[in-house]
């Protein structure tokens, strides 16, 4: 015999597998999955957030800088509250 807890749990793992089947599915199908894959590769020393942030921000990226590197290479000042088209090349 069942208990009510084993019953939801089952019927929520049901319910996450079909979404996530179906965003899976959505995901190859689509293009977003073909530039993600590219700012990986572009970017492929970063962490996987650090990955995601870059893609979400500007997918095509080719160069991305630190805070430090903007102000003692370029001799920039990242103001608070820039964002990053402010100091894009």
């Amino acid at each position: 015999i069942r208990t009510f807890y084993q019953s939801v749990m089952g019927s929520d793992l049901l319910f996450l597998s079909k979404v996530s089947k179906t965003g899976i599915k959505e995901l190859f199908a689509s293009n977003k999955y073909a530039q993600h894959l590219q700012v990986m590769s572009r970017f492929h020393r970063y962490s996987v957030n650090n990955q995601m942030l870059i893609y979400l921000q500007k997918p095509n990226a080719t160069l991305v800088a630190g805070f430090n590197k903007w102000k003692d290479q370029f001799q920039r000042n990242v103001m608070t509250g820039e964002n990053l088209s402010s100091h894009a090349f």
